[in-house]
């Protein structure tokens, strides 16, 4: 008893040359915002954040250049100067070494103009005239000529 053996061809139509049109609109978006070639770009990174930190490494600096690529993915800021603005503000919040309640005693009471104060001393400290306790103790004194 002989088998045969039947082959079958399974066929389907060629493709159309060229690539589908989603992943060619995957690629327009990529190129829309600057990502064609790979992830966005960190515009913020550690060496950006130490200094305001006088230096000192930690998981405060991971976090600061976590917080800002968050931003820039959001459209907080698009460019390395916007970039450099939006982590002055934001480390405002968390780097300060002066606050209010250390520039109270020389007002001897609530005082409106703490706030232009604390924002000097803050000035001051990106500027690198203090950059721990003990300097930032001695700011005030300076600022108020006491």
């Amino acid at each position: 008893m002989q088998v045969r053996q039947t082959c079958r061809r399974i066929v389907r139509p060629p493709l159309q040359g060229g690539l589908p049109d989603s992943v060619r609109r995957v690629l327009e978006i990529g190129e829309e915002h600057g990502i064609r070639a790979g992830p966005p770009p960190q515009l913020v990174q550690g060496r950006d954040v130490l200094p305001y930190y006088g230096g000192k490494s930690g998981p405060h600096i991971g976090a600061a250049v976590a917080a800002a690529y968050e931003a820039y993915l959001k459209g907080d800021f698009t460019t390395r100067e916007e970039a450099q603005k939006w982590l002055k503000r934001y480390l405002a919040g968390k780097a300060r070494i002066i606050r209010g309640r250390d520039v109270l005693p020389y007002f001897g009471r609530t005082c409106l103009e703490i706030g232009k104060v604390v924002d000097a001393a803050w000035e001051a400290q990106t500027a690198g005239e203090f950059m721990d306790r003990a300097g930032a103790e001695k700011w005030p004194k300076r600022y108020f000529g006491s």
